[in-house]
């Protein structure tokens, strides 16, 4: 259940969990200069995997069981059903427009496709859910305990910032935690795949206290975004593909 180190602070710890995320989300801006599309998602994948290994130190995943890709796979259709038809709806309702078939990644040098691919299914999966899942999930899980009723609620909120996380016996999943991540996670996204963002999360949380398997989710968030990714190369989804 331990999956952050435990004599470390969660201030000391901020760093190696959200500089893989940031730097990731910040590359993004690089197209404002005229920066290639394939040379951002190469500099994405240089420079993030190149945080996670720096940072490895600070990174536990858990027991690894074969029967976890099994797991995963089972339930990646339908995660992969909760992520899709509920932006198609947003994004054929008005909240934003989709793109004519065929042209927009499809035209794009295969490299980006690559590279894009490589970055979605192996580095997102594993940062999004090492800051996601890990990190925040049990910070906001202290937070939420905090025992002095006095102070205000930003207070409590930054409490746990000076201290090391409290040793668990069960996954730090209470209302508080799971509400306040799931809101970070959906933010991340694009306002028409918020709620696609709020059910997925959800859903891969319930299966994550079904589990108690951090690799579980690893390997769906990774299968789904292959996912993803397949309909928008052969199936002319681009619009899955902000």
């Amino acid at each position: 259940m331990n999956l952050l180190p435990l004599h470390k602070t969660y201030g000391t710890l901020f760093l190696p969990f959200f500089v893989p995320y940031a730097i990731y989300v910040g590359a993004g801006s690089l197209s404002a200069i005229g920066l290639e599309p394939w040379a951002i998602q190469l500099m994405k994948f240089v420079t993030v995997a190149g945080a996670l290994v720096y940072y490895r130190a600070n990174y536990t995943f858990g027991r690894f069981q074969t029967q976890d890709v099994l797991i995963a796979i089972l339930c990646t259709p339908f995660l992969l059903a909760v992520w899709v038809y509920p932006l198609y709806f947003f994004l054929s309702n008005g909240i934003g427009a989709i793109p004519s078939a065929g042209l927009a990644e499809l035209n794009k040098p295969i490299i980006y496709f690559g590279l894009r691919l490589v970055n979605s299914v192996i580095l997102v999966a594993v940062f999004e859910e090492l800051l996601c899942r890990v990190y925040f999930l049990q910070y906001l899980f202290d937070a939420g305990n905090c025992r002095d009723t006095d102070i205000s609620f930003s207070d409590r909120l930054f409490s746990p910032a000076d201290k090391k996380p409290e040793p668990l016996q069960q996954l730090p999943l209470s209302y508080f935690s799971v509400i306040g991540v799931t809101l970070f996670f959906t933010f991340g996204h694009d306002l028409p795949s918020y709620l696609s963002a709020i059910l997925y999360f959800s859903v891969t949380n319930f299966i994550y206290w079904k589990t108690r398997s951090l690799w579980i989710c690893i390997l769906i968030h990774s299968f789904t975004n292959l996912g993803v990714a397949l309909l928008v190369r052969y199936r002319d989804m681009q619009w899955l593909w902000f």
